[in-house]
Order: C-alpha cells, then sequence, then structure tokens
C-alpha cells in the first residue's frame, strides 16, 4: 500500500489580531516515514498539529495529505486518513470502561457493538492491556493512559499518525515500550516533542520550528547534533550527547 505524505506549502495562519501563528512553512513529510518537529514552548507546533488535522485552515498556504488537500469538503475524508493521540490522554478517554472508549471511534463509524469490543479487545490484548479493559480510564495510570488513548486510534486503521507529546508523562519502561511501538508502525508519523533523544531514536528526520517558522529541517542525526543551531532556538543537545 502506498501511504500518503504530508505536505506544506507556504503555510500561514494569522489570527483576526495580526498575530501570526504560523508563518510561510514549508514541510514535506515521506508517506511511511517518522518526522520530528521540535521547538520551544510557544513556537506554534500544537498549532501545525492543528492545521494537519484540518481542526483549523490556514489564512494562506495549503496542506495536503497525500495529493488530497485540506480544505472544509474534504474533512471527512482526511480525519478517515488520520489518527491524533493528544498530549493529555484524559482528553481521548471519557467512557466508563477502557474497552468502551478504545472502540469509541469504530461505533462512530457504524460497526456493530458486539464486533466493535471484539476488535477493541484485540487491540488492547496487543499491548498487554487485557487486564484493564474493563477499568474506569479515570483509575489508570499515565502509562496505561497513554497505551489505552493509542489503541482507540490504532484499532481505526489510520495511514497517518499524529502524536503530541507523546511521552511526557511516562516512566522510563513505559518510555521504552511506547518508543518500541512507534517504531513498529508502518504508517506515516508525526511527532511532536520536547523529548529530543524520543526524536532521535524514532524519527528519520526533523525540523525546528520556532515563532511559526521552520528555521531548519534535516536528517535527524544532523539537526540534533548541531548544538550551536539547537541553542540558538531555546534547545538543548539530546541527553545522550550531553553525556559524553
Amino acid at each position: 500500500m502506498n501511504l500518503p505524505g504530508i505536505t506544506l506549502d507556504s503555510v500561514t495562519l494569522e489570527y483576526p489580531c495580526g498575530t501570526r501563528a504560523l508563518d510561510s512553512v514549508n514541510l514535506h513529510i515521506a508517506g511511511g516515514s517518522a518526522f520530528g518537529i521540535v521547538g520551544p514552548n510557544g513556537a506554534g507546533k500544537s498549532t501545525l498539529l492543528n492545521q494537519i488535522c484540518g481542526y483549523s485552515l490556514p489564512t494562506r498556504g495549503q496542506v495536503r495529505i497525500g495529493d488530497l488537500p485540506i480544505e472544509r469538503r474534504t474533512l471527512d475524508k482526511i480525519r478517515a486518513l488520520i489518527g491524533v493521540v493528544f498530549q493529555h490522554a484524559d482528553d481521548q478517554l471519557f467512557q466508563t470502561r477502557v474497552v468502551d472508549d478504545v472502540g469509541f471511534g469504530l461505533h462512530n463509524r457504524g460497526i456493530p457493538h458486539a464486533q466493535a469490543e471484539t476488535v477493541s479487545r484485540e487491540m488492547l490484548q496487543r499491548f498487554g492491556l487485557t487486564p484493564i479493559a474493563e477499568k474506569s480510564p479515570f483509575n489508570l495510570s499515565s502509562g496505561q493512559k497513554r497505551f489505552a488513548a493509542l489503541c482507540g486510534v490504532l484499532v481505526l486503521n489510520p495511514q497517518v499518525l499524529l502524536l503530541d507529546e507523546p511521552t511526557s508523562d511516562l516512566d522510563p519502561r513505559n518510555r521504552r515500550q511506547f518508543l518500541d511501538t512507534f517504531r513498529s508502525l508502518s504508517m506515516t508519523r508525526l511527532v511532536i516533542s520536547h523529548d529530543l533523544d524520543f526524536v532521535w531514536d524514532s524519527c528519520e528526520n526533523v525540523a525546528i520550528l520556532d515563532a511559526g517558522k521552520v528555521v531548519a529541517q534535516g536528517p535527524t542525526r544532523e539537526i540534533l547534533q548541531n548544538e550551536i543551531l539547537l541553542r540558538k532556538h531555546h534547545l538543548e543537545l539530546p541527553l545522550r550527547l550531553q553525556v559524553r
């Protein structure tokens, strides 16, 4: 299967007050690849994610998933292609049982309840989460919530996966498991993260976003070793490089 890439052509988002949240952003993420977006707080990373999801549309420029432009008329098709794991798992978990949360998207697609529950339980089993299937999501650990939210996205078989700060609340063991899972996925993946070590381990290419502009992009190992570039944009070397 040819997986769709993500393309941003001169994407600008300007608020009515005149503030530019994004300024002529140009990016191309190859289909099937893993790409990282890093930058300081307030750089526009989450705003960029919202553009790719179609949650908001640019003032100028265009975002495409494969050959499909993100416009009001195409939003249903776009959202069928994309899965999003938000920074805070509580934003995605709201049912009384974890298995119902995982199956929520399937129900919305008209899948019969029994079939949706079977598929959801299979997805939970894949991640060793069968013991929490009947639990309330509000009684889970941060790591369990993160994986439950991921299950609720993967069960829909998206061709593009977007993740916002996926390791922000994970302990080392869960972080390693999440990294292994991320690497095993075959869809197009875009991760926004302050965890530069995670990006180093998981993404072939990376872009630095600062003040709404892409200030650098290229191979991850090249960009994230450039200490002068990183410091200029209020970032630090990955911890593994600091130790060395």
